[in-house]
């Protein structure tokens, strides 16, 4: 079977319900992001090519999560039959907890929405030709996409 990659975001939280920008600040899921992660499971997680489930415990190469803890919690209600803590442990080796896949910096916009962060540019005289864009114009103190 060839090698397959997929993606999990992490469930809701309070700052992605009120769309608030979420990036270094630890949020935990809510009880609604939790069920989110628990049906992703039900739907796409089982035990062996039998199961007829897309991930396939126990056929599972590696795992990367991002060390906030709503990532972490995501991979715990996933139940893919591994920990999530900052350290793997020894019977987890697959599972690496790294920083290179935190979420964005998003500096002094930190659990802002879009549209407080837009006064806030107005005030400081910017954006006047067209509204702030994260993607063309990143984030004071934090991150812009030429980086990355």
């Amino acid at each position: 079977m060839p090698s397959r990659i997929f993606l999990i975001r992490h469930g809701e939280t309070e700052w992605s319900l009120n769309q608030q920008h979420t990036g270094s600040t630890e949020i935990p899921l809510t009880p609604n992001g939790e069920k989110q992660v628990q049906r992703t499971a039900a739907q796409f997680v089982g035990d062996g090519a039998d199961s007829g489930k897309l991930i396939q415990r126990g056929r599972i190469g590696r795992i990367y999560c991002s060390p906030r803890v709503r990532a972490r919690r995501t991979l715990e209600l996933l139940n893919l039959g591994v920990s999530a803590e900052d350290e793997p442990s020894p019977a987890d080796p697959d599972v690496i907890v790294t920083d290179l896949l935190r979420e964005w910096d998003y500096g002094v916009y930190e659990g802002l929405t879009i549209g407080a962060v837009r006064e806030m540019r107005e005030l400081k005289g910017l954006d006047r030709d067209r509204p702030w864009n994260i993607w063309k114009d990143g984030c004071e103190g934090g991150e812009y996409v030429t980086p990355i």
